[in-house]
């Protein structure tokens, strides 16, 4: 594949969501730049960092096409929002120290 023919196919893939919430099959290929990638066999020279953790990259991380994703705790962060929120609201506080919200880096020797 020449660099016109890819830049063409990543530029279609990408207009697709880079994520979906169902599980690729082996039957189905994944949409967006994973697509791209696996389509231009780039899977292995390329390192493709994504963020948040969901079955879509979890695929895309054991097989190869995705190394690392980064993701956080959303359940925490909405907490964390909501303290801060209500401590601005009532004249108190905010503790730094426990508002700070943890990075996961996840790869495939750490995947959960």
């Amino acid at each position: 594949m020449d660099r016109f023919s890819f830049a063409a196919s990543a530029r279609d893939a990408c207009s697709a969501p880079l994520f979906s919430s169902a599980e690729p099959t082996s039957a189905r290929v994944p949409p967006g730049v994973a697509k791209a990638i696996i389509d231009a066999a780039r899977d292995e020279r390329l390192v493709f960092v994504a963020h948040d953790l969901t079955s879509f990259a979890r695929w895309c991380v054991l097989r190869g096409v995705m190394d690392p994703v980064i993701g956080q705790d959303p359940g925490r962060e909405a907490r964390s929002a909501i303290r801060v929120l209500l401590s601005l609201a009532h004249n108190e506080p905010i503790f730094a120290e426990q508002e700070k919200i943890r990075i996961d880096i996840v790869m495939r020797d750490n995947l959960p």
